[in-house]
């Protein structure tokens, strides 16, 4: 059917979070009142968020470190291809 299948889990291996920050490149998302992009915002909460859970010993990961558009689809694939026990995709609108 064209999907990967997730990786198979080691037991007693680090748990993998991939943070899906939304929209990115030419989608911006919502736009504040005050001029903000959804985009911009979505990408700060992941990096805050990615940073608290590795203070944790969690494998965070990104779908996207800056300002690029990703399709739905190969944000999906990035959750598989590392493995992921959980894909958050984050939006604020």
């Amino acid at each position: 059917n064209g999907h990967s299948k997730p990786k198979a889990k080691k037991s007693g291996g680090k748990r993998v979070v991939v943070l899906d920050p939304g929209h990115g490149g030419i989608d911006t998302g919502a736009i504040g009142r005050n001029g903000s992009k959804e985009k911009h915002v979505v990408l700060a909460i992941a990096k805050n968020v990615r940073s608290i859970l590795r203070n944790h010993g969690i494998d965070a990961r990104l779908t996207r470190s800056g300002d690029t558009f990703i399709p739905l689809y190969d944000r999906v694939e990035i959750a598989h291809k590392h493995g992921a026990d959980l894909f958050m995709s984050i939006h604020a609108d």
